[in-house]
């Protein structure tokens, strides 16, 4: 979708939902489709924000699903604790939401956009990284492959 659109779409929505005055917010993640940050100090919504490369690579439909999702996310709130609970998900399919606490996006895309492929030795592919960390590093490392049991490392995807 295109960014111009989907910013329209998430305001839209935002507005209609009692969010006039919460800011809207874009990012570059790669591994989630939407945010909702609160104020430590007050538990209330700060801002919604939601991924540029991720929107860019799906449909109207599926990125007013994650708006929605948002949006629940700030109908019920920091202090409640309940990420996707029976709260989330009463307020999401109220507003329209389908429920769904996770999007799944396609292999091809995660691929692209991620900076490492999660390998074993014997060759099996594991997941897609953006960072190298103490766990998975670029050589064989303690992370391992479980049927396999031989350890996991990236591979560079550029």
């Amino acid at each position: 979708m295109e960014i111009t659109a989907a910013k329209t779409l998430f305001r839209t929505l935002m507005d209609q939902h009692g969010f006039v005055g919460l800011d809207l917010k874009t990012d570059h993640a790669k591994n989630r489709l939407g945010y909702t940050a609160f104020s430590r100090q007050t538990g209330e919504p700060q801002f919604i924000s939601f991924s540029i490369p991720v929107i860019q690579a799906i449909g109207e439909e599926q990125a007013r699903m994650v708006a929605l999702h948002e949006i629940a996310h700030a109908m019920t709130g920091y202090e409640y604790g309940d990420a996707h609970g029976p709260r989330w998900l009463r307020n999401n399919l109220i507003i329209g939401g389908d429920g769904k606490r996770t999007h799944t996006l396609p292999k091809e895309f995660i691929q692209a956009v991620s900076n490492y492929t999660v390998k074993c030795v014997a060759g099996h592919e594991h997941g897609h990284r953006n960072r190298v960390s103490k766990h998975v590093g670029l050589t064989p490392h303690r992370a391992v492959c479980v049927p396999h049991r031989s350890p996991v490392y990236l591979v560079p995807n550029r």
